[in-house]
């Protein structure tokens, strides 16, 4: 009975062996997880800036397929490879290109950290990279215009596209609140700038073709019915066969001139309806509003997270700490007693 008894404590003893360290010293375990604690606290407060997101929707273009038909070919020219003919999706891809975050990367903001409007590339005071001092100015412009197109891609411009819907909603983040909205609304201010001049240059390179074009199919025509007028002079009574075939050759060449003619008089009357536009062409639902609370980061839970790993690693350290020593001293003592063999 005895044997039994103390078989069912050896557990017990055993992790009570185990905790004992801890226990003495647990003053030196309390002060340390303390000190961690107060540093990370302190790091927190100081030197880990709040989050603020300012986000804009952009509606679907309700009935307005023929003014924004073109948007594949605009998102070409900013060098943008898509598959898609959703002009919300084209969108998608256009507010992160250059030619759109260009305009909002050197606008100059308002900003509670610096006394005088400044671009984002010195609010966020980016450093050359990729060159040095001794290289061309606009060399070194372009270094920093490059890193900060990249910050806005991967940390500042968020987009999210609903399929079903073809409602994207864009949304910017920045250590300030006022500056998102700023940020916000000059993208969108940007892509819708940079549409309609495209259109309207498209829709000039498209007047530039049809006008040539109608010229050329003009004297077709006109051509087409001098041959006719010749025709019909020279063969007053058309009986034979052979004639009446030549007539109809004539006649249909002529219907098709006229066809083709109509067709480019009326497509260039829209061309310079479109050249002429300078109504918006992004459907936003409103614009970007001041965020009021911070979207992030969630401080106490990398409060939480240290503090976990800080007991963790200092509590393994005082319950292990004399097993390992022990252990690497029997290992040397081997080691000495093997080398005196």
């Amino acid at each position: 009975m005895e044997n039994s008894s103390s078989a069912d404590e050896r557990p017990s003893d055993h992790a009570a062996a185990r905790f004992a360290p801890l226990y003495r010293h647990r003053r030196t375990f309390l002060t340390v997880n303390g000190a961690v604690i107060a540093v990370a606290v302190t790091v927190l407060l100081v030197f880990v800036k709040n989050d603020y997101d300012s986000t804009i929707v952009i509606l679907p273009n309700y009935g307005g397929t023929s003014m924004l038909g073109g948007l594949g070919s605009l998102a070409a020219v900013a060098g943008l490879n898509i598959g898609e003919s959703n002009p919300a999706a084209v969108y998608q891809k256009l507010i992160v290109s250059e030619s759109v975050l260009e305009e909002a990367i050197y606008r100059k903001y308002s900003t509670a950290e610096f006394a005088d409007s400044v671009d984002l590339i010195a609010y966020f005071e980016i450093e050359l990279e990729k060159t040095g001092p001794s290289d061309p100015p606009f060399l070194q412009e372009r270094d920093k215009f490059l890193q900060m197109v990249e910050m806005m891609r991967t940390e500042m411009v968020m987009t999210e596209l609903d399929r079903i819907t073809n409602i994207l909603t864009i949304t910017v983040r920045t250590p300030e609140p006022r500056l998102s909205s700023a940020v916000a609304n000059t993208l969108i201010e940007s892509l819708d700038r940079y549409v309609r001049t495209k259109r309207r240059s498209n829709a000039v390179d498209q007047r530039i073709y049809i006008e040539e074009r109608t010229t050329q199919v003009k004297d077709s025509l006109d051509g087409a019915e001098e041959e006719l007028r010749r025709f019909r002079e020279q063969n007053r009574i058309v009986t034979s066969p052979q004639l009446l075939l030549e007539q109809s050759r004539l006649l249909r060449s002529v219907e098709i001139q006229q066809a083709v003619y109509i067709e480019l008089t009326r497509q260039m009357e829209l061309v310079k309806l479109e050249e002429i536009k300078d109504s918006p062409i992004i459907n936003v639902q409103e614009a970007a509003g001041v965020p009021v609370k911070k979207s992030g980061p969630s401080r106490l839970k990398y409060l939480l997270a240290v503090l976990v790993f800080s007991v963790s690693v200092t509590a393994a350290y005082y319950m292990f700490r004399e097993t390992m020593t022990g252990s690497v001293e029997a290992f040397f003592a081997a080691m000495r007693s093997g080398g005196r063999a």
